[in-house]
């Protein structure tokens, strides 16, 4: 089968065997996330010939299928060959089916709209709310924040969700909540004082559900259309990777085994 591997200063399209244990999804769109660019570069170190991708949607027994792309700490793409090839093995757990009539587009999608579903956790309808930070994903967690019932605002929010280490307490209410979103390995400078004296609390936000991600995009209570690139074949993976370096606008995907 083709898969784009880990080899040397960035990646290969090469020739691997087909998987056969777990469940093996047959790939139809696979995403191009910022951590699959880390893992390219180098920043996260991976086992040379890994095949890179963990955002995707497919078929497993015929049926529509996305996957959940981790097991705890452990990913797709980063401790176990991932999406961008024909097909890749995950296990059953993970394998998550999709409505008829969904798009499959839509289904390689289901990831990034779970993590955004996160912050739900920490608003309520009708709180305001200021995300910071510029680029697509801030964007899709604004949409959610939105579809939740909560008010975007830009100063005096009840909740500040960080993307990309844009902190804000000066936005906050007195007894407001900060969430961290960024997933990268990075310091950020908070004062200790000034958390006690307001009252402030902070909180890390994971993944959602990725059940409540697949109705949320089926029934279009979020709409990530315009948030998507044209799919492009895998043979492309140089323009579609320097187009996932150059814009955070649009979701850059491979059309792998798309029908």
């Amino acid at each position: 089968m083709r898969a784009l591997v880990r080899d040397g200063d960035g990646v290969m399209l090469a020739t691997r065997p087909s998987p056969t244990s777990d469940v093996v999804v047959e790939v139809a769109y696979a995403g191009v996330c910022r951590s699959d660019l880390a893992v390219i570069d180098g920043a996260i170190a991976v086992e040379p010939g890994r095949v890179v991708g963990h955002e995707l949607s497919g078929w497993a027994g015929g049926e529509p299928v996305t996957v959940i792309p981790f097991e705890g700490a452990r990913w797709l793409g980063i401790d176990r060959d991932g999406a961008f090839a024909d097909r890749v093995s995950v296990p059953a757990r993970c394998v998550l089916p999709l409505p008829r009539g969904m798009s499959l587009v839509h289904g390689a999608y289901v990831e990034p709209v779970a993590a955004a579903l996160g912050v739900l956790g920490s608003i309520r309808c009708g709180v305001r709310v200021l995300v910071t930070g510029e680029g697509r994903i801030a964007e899709l967690t604004r949409r959610v924040v939105t579809a939740f019932g909560a008010t975007l605002v830009d100063d005096a929010a009840d909740v500040v969700i960080e993307h990309d280490g844009c902190v804000s307490l000066a936005a906050l209410r007195d007894g407001g909540t900060l969430v961290l979103k960024t997933r990268a390995r990075r310091s950020i400078e908070l004062d200790a004082g000034e958390l006690v004296a307001r009252s402030l609390t902070v909180r890390g936000a994971s993944h959602g559900s990725f059940a409540a991600a697949i109705e949320w995009l089926h029934t279009r209570r979020i709409v990530i259309d315009d948030l998507l690139a044209p799919p492009r074949p895998l043979e492309d993976f140089a323009q579609v990777l320097a187009g996932a370096r150059a814009s955070e606008t649009a979701k850059q995907m491979f059309a792998i085994g798309a029908r």
